[in-house]
This record gives C-alpha cells, sequence and structure tokens, in this order.
C-alpha cells in the first residue's frame, strides 16, 4: 500500500509543469492526490517529474493505467485550498466511472465499436505518460493523441489496442479528425493587435478538442498565400494569423504575449510556442504539417529563436504590401 507522503517530503522540489505552485502548495497537492487514492484502495506510483499517476487496474479492465496530473494542478491552483479535496475527488471519480456507453476496453476490441468514439487531440510529446500510445507527429515534439471520447472522460488508445483493428493508420486518422469535425465549426472572434494587423480565435468551452481546429483551418478560411501562425495553448482554444505580409510580425508579437499567459493558466495546456502551418506544396513528401517556432518569456524578455526556414520567409515579405493595408488602401 502506498503511504501518503508528509506535507514536507515534496517542499523546494516543484517540477516544472506545476510550476505555478509554491513549494508549500506542491506538497499539500500531492498528499491530496494521495489520500483520495488511499480512500478508494488503489495502489499507485506517482511520477512527478513527468506529471503523472500509475493505477493497479487490478480486475478493473475499465481504469485507465496513467492519469496525467498537469491540467488537476491547474485547476486546484485556480481554487481556495479547500476546495481541492472536493476537486480531486471529482477528477476521479469522473477517471474511474466512465458512466453511460461503453467502456474504453469495449471499444478498443472492435473497430467499428470504435470508430464512431475515436477523436485526435494534441499534446506535446513531452508531457505524455510513458506508455505506447497511437500518435502521428505534426511539428517537432508536437503530436496528435488517438482518444476515446466516452461520455464522461477521454482515455488514450494505446498502440497494443489499436494492433487489434485491421484497418490501416491513415483510415484511423481520417476518421478521428473527420469525428472532431463532426461536432461543428467553432466560434469565430478577431482582435485587433495594432499597426493594421489582428490574429483570430476559435473557442471551445465545451469540448476538449477545440485545439485539434487547428488541423483543418482552411475550412474556417484562415490559411494565408504564406500560410498561418497557429498557437494552441491549451485545449479549448486555437489563435492564429493567416500570413499575407509583414504584419505578421505584429502578430507575432502579440501571439507569442497571449500564448504564453494562456499556456500557463490552462486547464488543459498544450503549448507556449507557436507554429507556422506551412501553405500547401502539393509535395507529398511533406511529412509534417507544422514548424515549430520556439518561443518563451524569461524575465520579461522575449526570446524567439525561429528556424531558418521561417526568417527566409518574413525575409521575403513584401513590406510596401503591409504598409498599404494598415492604411486601408
Amino acid at each position: 500500500m502506498t503511504v501518503m507522503p508528509r506535507r514536507d517530503d515534496t517542499a523546494g522540489k516543484v517540477p516544472d509543469w506545476a510550476s505555478m505552485f509554491a513549494p508549500e502548495e506542491w506538497a499539500w497537492f500531492v498528499a491530496t492526490l494521495a489520500t483520495d487514492l488511499e480512500r478508494r484502495g488503489l495502489r499507485h506510483r506517482f511520477d512527478l517529474d513527468v506529471g503523472c499517476v500509475h493505477i493497479d487496474r487490478g480486475d478493473a479492465a475499465a481504469r485507465p493505467d496513467v492519469l496525467g496530473l498537469a491540467n488537476l494542478s491547474q485547476i486546484c491552483r485556480a481554487r481556495p485550498r479547500d476546495a481541492w479535496n472536493d476537486a480531486i475527488r471529482h477528477h476521479f471519480d469522473v477517471a474511474f466511472d466512465v458512466g453511460a456507453g461503453r467502456t474504453a476496453e469495449e471499444l478498443s476490441r472492435d473497430w467499428l465499436l470504435a470508430r464512431d468514439a475515436v477523436k485526435l487531440r494534441l499534446y506535446v510529446q513531452d508531457e505524455l505518460p510513458d506508455v505506447p500510445l497511437v500518435t502521428w507527429a505534426l511539428a517537432d515534439g508536437l503530436v496528435a493523441v488517438l482518444t476515446f471520447d466516452l461520455p464522461e472522460s477521454v482515455v488514450s488508445v494505446r498502440q497494443e489496442d489499436r494492433a487489434r483493428w485491421s484497418v490501416g493508420d491513415d483510415e484511423v486518422f481520417d476518421v478521428a479528425l473527420a469525428n472532431v469535425r463532426g461536432e461543428g465549426l467553432l466560434p469565430r472572434g478577431k482582435i485587433d493587435v495594432g499597426e493594421g494587423a489582428s490574429v483570430g480565435v476559435l473557442e471551445g468551452g465545451s469540448t476538449f478538442f477545440a485545439a485539434t481546429h487547428a488541423l483543418f483551418l482552411d475550412e474556417y478560411d484562415a490559411v494565408g498565400p504564406h500560410g498561418t501562425l497557429v498557437a494552441v495553448p491549451h485545449r479549448h482554444t486555437v489563435i492564429y494569423h493567416p500570413i499575407e505580409d509583414l504584419r505578421v510580425v505584429r502578430a507575432l508579437d502579440a501571439m507569442i504575449q497571449t500564448t504564453a499567459r494562456m499556456h500557463a493558466d490552462g486547464p488543459g495546456s498544450i503549448s507556449a510556442d507557436l507554429y507556422w502551418l506551412r501553405p500547401d506544396t502539393g509535395d507529398e513528401d511533406d511529412v509534417l504539417t507544422f514548424v515549430r517556432l520556439p518561443c518563451e518569456i524569461e524575465a520579461d524578455t522575449l526570446r524567439f529563436r525561429p528556424p531558418a526556414e521561417f526568417v527566409a520567409l518574413l525575409d521575403a515579405l513584401d513590406p510596401s504590401s503591409s504598409q498599404r493595408r494598415a492604411r486601408g488602401s
């Protein structure tokens, strides 16, 4: 049986993914997690550097083996400490009770049952648990993960379960993406960021798959002649700017700051980086959909490290075009 950690066991050892916690808050959070799992009689092992807890499934086949903690940590941090017990209890209640409908275990046995429940969800590769999941690379470090969208939870599909289906990877990807698209397009907003530039925002507060809409921005008429600048700070939002001219520089500055803030706040944080959705070249060898544009804010200093390909694009843009558009001429 796992022993509940003392509140001083983890003081001063807050991992990067939980940096919003002060050391005492972090220790309290971990202790509260352990208390709840002990109450349920579940054998478990924390991997706090990665940000997950491994659960011994035992005889309950529907229980997930690994539960991520990043989203739960953001939920708790946004609430008073005396509300953390209830938040954690509700989170695990949902995770361990799939409610009405078929379980992930049942779906994994039959593609004909699974095809209506599979959807793609975006994650940063390094933040996934050490479990063999079904993923597709979208950019450096950014992946689409195959999931089951169950009535009360979202469960990632393991490679061993997907191997039971006699369908190709392309079909699985296409069906899972179409299921997200089948939820309908998201409400669109537009924010003026100055100097004639603006950024678009897609928001889906009721769906865990809003960020996946970045994979079909063409349906929002959001792909410029030079591609699109894209951010997916968390699961509920896509921020974008179709690249037409040098107004992209102003959009870049605004998106870097906004994305960093939204990623830190969550819930369901994905990435603080920006991405360049390249224009369609017609080259089938272009495997990656996006190019990562690493960026971060350290001590109020903006650090943006775009790859040479994107720098070349900026250098080639016509400055007079953006000036004319800013004047409305």
